[in-house]
């Protein structure tokens, strides 16, 4: 299993995602899963991607317009979309062409077809747009009501999300609340794991204003996480009780 996320607010994006992998429970990795494909000061691209591990392995190098030897061959660059929704169509394109070469022979092994894709950018003047696409190569677009993405472990990090992130956040919110997603997530299932990597890509910028490999007991984390329990807690005290229960006398609890 894994987890990424992306937000969309009115000055940009941000994306986060784990690197753990798992073959088993004795076997267990780090890879990225957090691919950038820029043109400095034309386009910038992010692709958060998340399932089989060789299938989004050959799936950055599709997009790359590479081969398996890391060479140029025809096909599909990102690079060259026109706009962000052609890069939603070619991310989708080349993975119907992964499961058209590779789907039958993981088939005939047991192995499902997985690989999905949050994918988002800048290209040009147009606004920052974030699209997730699904494993039959169709696609979304992250609207402003929910303006965030999840694919892989999404359930343990949604609330953070849903709480705090809005269309009008700044980039300094929304990755705060990306991390605090992740930190959930991984606290409460050992599939997702640190490190994780996280990009914030100013609008109009076309080259991230952060992008950091958060390592397990990170500074940032470990405060993010005090201060965000400290907070709930306190709240939670804060909060009315239900009418007819008498709140007790404030008392001194022994250490």
């Amino acid at each position: 299993m894994s987890y990424a996320v992306a937000i969309r607010t009115a000055d940009g994006l941000v994306f986060a995602a784990d690197s753990r992998t798992n073959a088993g429970p004795d076997h267990v990795s780090s890879f990225r899963k957090l691919h950038v494909f820029e043109k400095p000061g034309e386009k910038f691209i992010a692709a958060a991607i998340v399932g089989n591990l060789s299938l989004a392995q050959a799936l950055v190098a599709e997009l790359r317009g590479q081969d398996g030897r890391g060479r140029p061959k025809k096909g599909v660059d990102l690079l060259e979309a026109a706009s962000m929704t052609d890069a939603a169509r070619m991310t989708g394109q080349a993975i119907r062409a992964l499961e058209a070469q590779d789907g039958g022979a993981l088939s005939r092994h047991g192995v499902s077809f997985d690989v999905t894709v949050l994918i988002g950018g800048q290209i040009g003047k147009e606004r920052p747009r974030l699209f997730q696409v699904y494993p039959a190569g169709n696609f979304i677009e992250a609207p402003d009501e929910t303006p965030y993405l999840q694919i892989g472990e999404r359930k343990y990090g949604k609330a953070i999300l849903d709480q705090t992130v809005m269309l009008d956040s700044t980039l300094g919110a929304a990755v705060r609340a990306a991390v605090l997603s992740m930190d959930a997530t991984i606290l409460n299932n050992a599939t997702v794991g640190w490190p994780a990597d996280v990009l914030a890509l100013p609008r109009d910028q076309w080259r991230p204003g952060y992008f950091k490999r958060l390592e397990p007991g990170d500074a940032f984390v470990t405060e993010l996480r005090r201060r965000w329990a400290d907070g709930v807690r306190d709240l939670i005290t804060a909060l009315p009780d239900p009418p007819g229960l008498a709140r007790p006398a404030a008392r001194t609890l022994p250490r």
